[in-house]
């Protein structure tokens, strides 16, 4: 699906045969009041900015034979950093309704728009031992987490735009954190304290 292919469009559910041939989802390629939408067993790549402007998608459904990307514990969307490693290591995706969130320690990555537009936070959490490295590009733009969030110590990079225009009050790096670099507007127009 190429991008803008359905810009302007009032499409709210998409959805595809279970022998869809179909292998990628470019940037901008999802319609802006897009509700539900179907990962059919053959994509193997979501482009950066897959799910921009998405802040309705709430139900995603991955098929079980889909290799690249998966369900886990039904409220978010995992997914490789390589195509060709076993493990899950990205977290591609959450509903934009979702309440709580535990990111789980084997996440390396959170992925470009993974929660934007997300107004239902009330908590964000990281499980124990996390090995999150990078918070990619506008990954929490315009959320809503309510109280503070702690930045696990594995964290080297905190993307452009990551947390901008999110309400939150309070943000904490550990002693023996790793991060390395804040990105262009990070913070911007949050509710930082």
């Amino acid at each position: 699906i190429l991008e803008g292919a359905f810009s302007d469009s009032q499409i709210t559910s998409i959805g595809f045969a279970s022998d869809s041939k179909i292998q990628k989802i470019c940037k901008y390629a999802l319609p802006e009041y897009i509700r539900s939408l179907i990962i059919p067993s053959h994509v193997k790549e979501l482009e950066e900015g897959w799910c921009t402007c998405t802040q309705y998608l709430n139900k995603i459904y991955v098929s079980p034979s889909n290799r690249y990307f998966k369900s886990y514990e039904n409220n978010m969307i995992i997914g490789k950093s390589k195509p060709e490693q076993t493990n899950f290591d990205t977290l591609v995706f959450c509903p934009r309704d979702i309440e709580f969130v535990v990111i789980p320690n084997f996440i390396k990555k959170i992925c470009k728009c993974a929660f934007s537009y997300s107004k239902q936070i009330k908590q964000l959490k990281f499980e124990k031992d996390s090995k999150l490295q990078l918070i990619d590009e506008e990954a929490f733009f315009a959320s809503s987490i309510e109280k503070k969030i702690r930045i696990p110590s594995q964290v080297t990079k905190i993307e452009y735009n990551s947390f901008a225009y999110a309400f939150f009050s309070w943000i904490e790096f550990p002693n023996d954190s790793k991060l390395q670099i804040i990105g262009k507007y990070a913070f911007s127009g949050s509710d930082i304290e």
